[in-house]
């Protein structure tokens, strides 16, 4: 009689039928859920196809249920250690500690570690508004701003000033200026109206160059974004982020870091994060969220996609558990259309740190534990068959494939939003980009800006007619003390 353990997942992987976990069956176990099909290929692997080989009694594990013993193992591993269970038949990551004392019985192929977080799209920049290109410099940039249109303003009334004292240089000066403005000569007759034809051209000029600076300041792509969502890329920047817990989705991802050797990436990483780690705080969310049901896994959905719960593991347990979560949030308007607006503008985020290696993919036994010779033959048979059928290949598709929330309440058909949402789980979806409306309202602050250019024209003009009249008035000065200059020589 062999004991055997597995992994039980709500809506996922359980028995199709109650089994007493004490009590001796002489037919091999059938699973119902989302994964059914991996789970029943693995136990004609390790049963048999058409004839069990042996006689076994069956107990699943919840992998938030479970509590450590001395040596820090739980779960099915738990069990293989203390020797309430013979077999382990779940997919585990290898290498694992040698204290654990466990011997590998199949493989079933490699894997690597992956975590699972989520971000947030904010769209503010959407509707574009003229008044949001004042953010776009800091106070100090203002200041230099406004002080190089003064200074550039006040070089032009200065040379306007002597243009009409009549310098020459001032005036070729000037009019190479105007037409590197303009793009044309700006003729300076002595008619006064002409004059202020001239300086409306040369601030209409400036005023259209601002203008296009305005609006294209409301132009954003990728690389300028100031919205970019901040997503983790390693185990660095997990460490950084220090207000969200960490959960590791099977013991063996979580014996891989912890027991590994002193002064490796992984054994630094789990020694930085350990006062992080879920399970010391787990009973608190039980109380608040219960430890069964739907509503349960539909909340620790919502604070892992707002990026308050990282998931750390094997790829394949991460690629089913970001595919719940992207059901739960598609479908999440018709379960608890109440608390849908939480996953709102909201996607999973998985990835991989880039040093990350492969590891073995296997089915575990005690250590003293042996099969038959002929059953020791047979279950290596059909394991090695379902390796080379690239049993990989089918748990992504399975995983991939199914929607679950749909399965386990029959609603109806979402698959082009759920695509979506494992799109962005990979790539990272950027907000709105592109040129962006302007509010009709806030027009008035652009023609404010236009008034402005309007009052230093009349500025320019009301100097220009005084230092005319000044002019004039010396020049009939000098006429006259010449005509009494020859009166009195006459």
């Amino acid at each position: 009689m062999i004991r055997v353990c597995y992994n039980h997942f709500d809506f996922l992987s359980s028995l199709d039928k109650p089994r007493d976990p004490n009590a001796v069956f002489q037919t091999k176990p059938r699973f119902k859920g989302s994964l059914h099909v991996i789970m029943n290929l693995i136990s004609d692997a390790v049963f048999g196809v058409n004839k069990i080989t042996f006689n076994h009694t069956i107990r699943g594990k919840r992998q938030d249920e479970v509590i450590e013993n001395q040596v820090g193992f739980t779960g099915c591993i738990k069990d293989l250690y203390e020797n309430e269970s013979d077999l382990f038949i779940f997919p585990n990551t290898i290498p694992l500690p040698p204290e654990a004392n466990l011997d590998i019985f199949g493989v079933l192929g490699s894997t690597r570690i992956e975590f699972r977080t989520g971000y947030t799209i904010n769209n503010r920049l959407k509707d574009g508004d003229l008044i949001d290109c004042i953010y776009g410099f800091t106070l100090i940039q203002w200041i230099m701003i406004l002080f190089s249109l003064l200074f550039l303003s006040s070089i032009i009334i200065l040379f306007y000033i002597l243009v009409l004292k009549g310098n020459k240089i001032s005036q070729v000066i000037f009019n190479c200026f105007s037409h590197f403005m303009s793009k044309n000569f700006i003729e300076f007759e002595s008619r006064s109206y002409s004059n202020f034809i001239g300086i409306i051209l040369l601030n209409l000029t400036l005023f259209s160059y601002f203008s296009i600076v305005l609006f294209s300041s409301l132009i954003q792509t990728e690389l300028v974004s100031v919205s970019k969502p901040y997503v983790p890329y390693s185990y660095q920047d997990l460490l950084e982020n220090t207000s969200s817990l960490i959960v590791f989705t099977e013991e063996g991802s979580r014996l891989l870091f912890s027991k590994s050797h002193s002064g490796s990436k992984e054994n630094i990483f789990y020694n930085s994060i350990e006062m992080r780690l879920w399970k010391h705080h787990r009973e608190e969310w039980f109380k608040e969220n219960g430890r069964n049901g739907v509503l349960m896994e539909y909340n620790k959905a919502i604070i892992g996609i707002h990026g308050k719960l990282i998931f750390i593991g094997a790829d394949t347990n991460i690629k089913v558990m970001h595919k719940v979560m992207c059901d739960f949030k598609i479908h999440g308007k018709d379960l608890f259309p109440e608390k849908s607006y939480l996953m709102d503008a909201k996607y999973p985020w998985v990835t991989s740190d880039p040093d990350s290696k492969e590891y073995l993919l296997s089915l575990l036994k005690r250590n003293n534990f042996k099969f038959s010779f002929k059953e020791d033959k047979s279950i290596h048979q059909r394991i090695t068959r379902i390796f080379q059928m690239g049993f990989k290949e089918i748990w992504n598709h399975e995983a991939l494939n199914h929607d679950y929330v749909r399965d386990a309440f029959l609603l109806n058909n979402k698959d082009y939003e759920i695509q979506e949402c494992l799109y962005y789980s990979k790539k990272l979806k950027m907000p709105i980009i592109g040129h962006q409306s302007v509010k009709l309202a806030n027009v008035k602050y652009l023609s404010i800006y236009f008034l402005l250019f309007i009052l230093s024209a009349l500025l320019s003009f009301t100097i220009e007619l005084r230092m005319k009249k000044r002019i004039m008035l010396q020049k009939h000065k000098i006429r006259l003390k010449r005509i009494r200059h020859r009166i009195h020589t006459s």
